[in-house]
């Protein structure tokens, strides 16, 4: 059995976020070349001294329903990450990825009191989760940090933020559309679905259920109606994938950022197509918000903690060269 020690701080009263480096941050974002990037690496520490404080990142594949064998090397290398780690309980804060429960944006319409009881009833049950059960690496890496008596923050914007993001960029005259912000999400849905359940592949009759849930879901998010949701999901797929059935490869493909060539080998789809290209540039753009917000959250949060965080070894190749940069500027930024 394992003992939790008590938790050392509040994440929600922690810091205040410095939003006057995102600009910066957007800046060296966009200065990022991903052509250097080794995408076949899985694992990699990355450390960082700024403000007197110490930043360790541990990168790390994502859990994949039905590989074990790479899943328990997942959870071997956060072990003895954890394990081998030296930062102060009283001064330390572990970021964990895509956590929505830890979230800022969701925290702060709650009063102090109700984030304290909701917190702690997400860690309770956080920790009657069996290793086999995990939804996703991210909540083993909680399980290590309340073992170790570390406090938990997920640094990124609400999926609700991203979306509205997202939408408010096709105002600028901006590369994809309202309706690929649409297709995009319910790809994404789509994706998390079949992880779920662990299965490559979706015939018509079980994609038109989760086509009517998704629609009834995020209606008022997108201010449309049910049915023109509905409609407009339909003749996606039908463009997409005509009489095949929905599978995961093809999936992978159209959530993944267009700024990363992917193997294409098996696909139903035609990647070539105008619309697969619109709908892979909103992922480029929510990935490039979302780490902004994740690096403006880091940096904020050095000038007062020590940070051990365990991410997808993806956001390395963001993360690395801006906090870098950013530990260049004086200490006064």
């Amino acid at each position: 059995m394992i003992f939790f020690k008590k938790i050392s701080v509040n994440p929600f009263e922690l810091f205040p976020r410095d939003d006057q480096l995102l600009e910066i941050i957007r800046q060296q974002l966009d200065l990022v070349n991903f052509t250097n990037c080794n995408m076949n690496s899985q694992f990699e520490i990355f450390q960082l001294e700024k403000f007197g404080r110490v930043y360790n990142f541990l990168g790390v594949p994502h859990l994949s329903p039905g590989n074990e064998i790479l899943n328990q090397t997942i959870i071997e290398h956060i072990a003895r990450f954890f394990d081998s780690s030296d930062s102060p309980l009283m001064g330390s804060i572990v970021f964990v990825e895509n956590v929505d429960e830890l979230m800022r944006d969701n925290w702060d319409v709650l009063s102090i009191d109700k984030k304290e009881k909701k917190r702690c009833l997400f860690y309770e049950y956080i920790k009657k989760i069996k290793l086999a059960d995990l939804p996703g690496e991210s909540y083993f890496v909680i399980q290590k940090a309340l073992e170790k008596g570390y406090e938990v923050f997920c640094p990124e914007p609400s999926r609700l933020v991203r979306i509205i993001a997202a939408l408010n960029e096709t105002q600028k005259n901006s590369e994809f559309s309202y309706d690929d912000v649409i297709y995009y999400e319910f790809f994404a849905s789509l994706h998390g679905y079949f992880n779920s359940k662990i299965i490559q592949s979706l015939n018509k009759s079980e994609l038109n259920i989760q086509i009517n849930e998704f629609s009834t879901k995020f209606s008022k998010v997108f201010s449309l109606s049910v049915d023109s949701i509905q409609s407009l999901l339909h003749q996606v797929v039908e463009k997409l994938w005509h009489e095949f059935d929905v599978n995961m490869i093809d999936l992978d493909y159209l959530i993944s950022p267009d700024i990363l060539s992917l193997d294409t080998h098996g696909h139903m789809i035609n990647v070539d197509q105008q619309m697969v290209k619109t709908i892979r540039k909103v992922p480029t753009f929510l990935g490039k918000f979302r780490d902004q917000n994740i690096i403006a959250e880091l940096f904020s949060a050095l000038k007062r903690y020590h940070i051990i965080m365990v991410y997808g070894i993806g956001h390395l190749y963001t993360i690395k060269p801006v906090i870098n940069y950013l530990s260049t500027l004086p200490n006064d930024n």
